[in-house]
């Protein structure tokens, strides 16, 4: 039960990874990356996850990746890209 929890663990943080650099490469900002980062800790902590059966754990786990990536596909596609121009790209042009 432990390695395959830790498994899940591994593939949500990723999930949540992708998320988290799509919105800063997108908005530029590090703020929404902590917004998200802090409300996601703040629902974990109401969540009651003693009383599941590993079956229904996994279930959990997909599903919560699967939205993960949904919503990264979405921004990717919707959010403006990052406008912000280096003192690099200057001398360059």
């Amino acid at each position: 039960m432990d390695l395959a929890s830790n498994l899940m663990q591994i593939g949500f943080a990723a999930a949540v990874g992708f998320l988290w650099v799509t919105i800063f490469y997108r908005s530029g900002s590090l703020l929404p990356c902590i917004i998200t980062h802090s409300a996601i800790n703040t629902l974990s902590t109401f969540a009651n996850k003693t009383g599941l059966s590993m079956e229904k754990h996994i279930i959990h786990i997909l599903i919560m990746i699967a939205l993960t990536v949904s919503y990264t596909v979405i921004l990717t596609k919707t959010l403006p890209k990052n406008r912000c121009v280096n003192a690099d790209d200057d001398a360059e042009q």
